[in-house]
């Protein structure tokens, strides 16, 4: 088998601490849901579709039904993604979201038919647990805020989980490219209405601040995951996303001055040493 060209455990790991950051932007921006979704889908969307014009790549050529499937389902996910960030705390939001891979890794048991090994099912776990210690020191509150943030935060973990499942099975077939494609295709046309719809309308600043947040967030990263996604299994994509509570509760403290607590100490050990020992 071919050596990959650039590190897939790398790859996969660097995404996601880029990911981590994306709590801070959204906080910054502090615009509604749709229209965040709106920027964060229609940038690389516009740059893919002119990436496959100079390249004459038609991204619609099979299995359509299940790629608008997996898109639709990415435009839930998207929506309920911000309204929970919104909504809720960082630590909460990521709390909530790092739900998925455990959807995941069932997922792939039941419909890729993947084995995953008990080392690997016990690392899964204890970073698991890093994620419950993290959480820990956060009370929850059923107040309404808190209570639609991680409800909404749970149902776009559930549905991120049914994405990855759908882009595996289609990643033996389509470049990263397109798959990236996909994943906001759908979304960006069900948000653009809404940046007209919507009353609050973006300053200049947070449409530069927005329209770099989805380069970075929305393509780059998703690049070196998509990538990654190739190369790795289910299971070992799982426990190095994790890492993304770990990165996400860091520039929280960093930019907005959040208290490092005994408990997110705890916590990030776990999850980073277990993302540590799966190259071992």
């Amino acid at each position: 088998m071919k050596k990959p060209a650039f590190n897939p455990y790398l790859s996969v790991a660097l995404a996601t601490i880029i990911w981590g950051s994306s709590g801070i932007f959204i906080k910054y921006l502090n615009l509604p849901a749709t229209t965040l979704a709106f920027f964060r889908t229609a940038v690389p969307t516009l740059i893919l579709c002119s990436y496959f014009g100079i390249k004459k790549i038609n991204p619609f050529r099979k299995d359509l039904r299940l790629i608008l499937l997996a898109s639709f389902i990415s435009a839930l996910s998207f929506f309920f993604y911000f309204v929970a960030y919104n909504r809720t705390s960082i630590a909460n939001s990521l709390v909530t979201l790092y739900t998925w891979p455990i959807f995941a890794l069932i997922f792939g048991t039941f419909f890729l038919k993947e084995k995953t090994s008990i080392r690997n099912t016990f690392l899964i776990a204890s970073s698991f647990v890093g994620t419950i210690f993290i959480y820990f020191g956060n009370s929850i509150s059923f107040s309404n805020n808190d209570f639609i943030g991680i409800t909404s935060m749970l149902i776009s973990a559930i549905s991120y989980a049914i994405i990855i499942m759908i882009f595996k099975k289609l990643s033996a077939t389509h470049s990263s490219y397109e798959i990236i494609f996909f994943d906001n295709f759908m979304p960006a046309i069900a948000f653009t209405p809404f940046l007209f719809i919507n009353t609050q309308f973006p300053t200049t600043n947070q449409s530069i601040v927005a329209v770099t947040y989805a380069l970075v967030i929305g393509l780059l990263a998703y690049i070196l995951y998509y990538f990654g996604l190739r190369h790795l299994r289910t299971s070992t994509i799982s426990l190095l996303s994790y890492l993304e509570v770990v990165s996400g509760i860091l520039f929280a403290v960093v930019l907005l001055n959040e208290v490092l607590t005994w408990n997110i100490v705890l916590g990030g050990v776990l999850i980073i040493g277990s993302a540590l020992m799966i190259k071992k």
